[in-house]
């Protein structure tokens, strides 16, 4: 009896004196890896890092920021046009992927709304025939991303991205500079992780700087 005792304790302590981060070590430098790859990525590279990522979600079905990075570099594809002639498969499966994570446990719903505006917005990016049929969307997504967590810089940084092309009568140049330099102070917050997502700092230079204007739109 005593020895079966003995035994049980020993078979205790190995367990106890495993180390804690043994399945999350693996996960995290898979992630590690994939995000050096990608900050580091030409356009020409973001289908060998959306396969990377996609296998680190296999491997890693509980954690959702693969399955978001998929999606991104899906997205990004389309945006860079490094694969026109499959755009819509592209379209296709960053939607499938974003519709799983709307329901993902432990996603974080700012950045996967934000990545919904980025969707829509590149459907009109695309195609600009649908501007009005995805506009909504497309403000709608970056809008709800800002009102859940109104430190994320990326959909205040989207949206004002996405407002300076809208009809003068539609957009304010005032309402655009602002978004931009709250944007920017954001992003210069922000730290690289891969606990969660930290791209889009490069649109901020991609807003057109605050043109001032008279009362009869020529600039003073």
């Amino acid at each position: 009896m005593k020895t079966n005792f003995y035994y049980f304790c020993l078979l205790m302590i190995s367990l106890f004196s495993l180390p804690v981060n043994a399945a999350g070590s693996g996960y995290q430098d898979a992630m590690r890896t994939a995000l050096t790859s990608l900050d580091a990525a030409a356009p020409s590279q973001y289908l060998s890092c959306r396969n990377q990522f996609e296998r680190i979600a296999q491997l890693y079905s509980d954690e959702w920021l693969p399955v978001y990075y998929t999606a991104y570099c899906d997205l990004q594809m389309i945006y860079t046009k490094q694969a026109a002639a499959n755009a819509q498969a592209l379209l296709e499966d960053a939607k499938n992927l974003l519709t799983k994570l709307d329901t993902f446990r432990g996603a974080d719903l700012s950045e996967t709304s934000t990545l919904w505006g980025y969707y829509y917005m590149a459907l009109i990016t695309l195609d600009g025939a649908n501007g009005q049929k995805y506009f909504a969307q497309t403000v709608g997504g970056y809008e709800k991303a800002i009102a859940l967590n109104p430190e994320n810089p990326r959909p205040v940084c989207l949206l004002a991205f996405f407002k300076q092309f809208l009809p003068a009568f539609m957009r304010s140049e005032s309402e655009i500079a602002e978004g931009r330099e709250k944007a920017k102070a954001l992003f210069e917050k922000e730290k690289p992780s891969i606990e969660k997502p930290y791209w889009g700092a490069y649109y901020v230079d991609m807003i057109k700087q605050q043109i001032n204007t008279n009362d009869d739109g020529k600039e003073f």
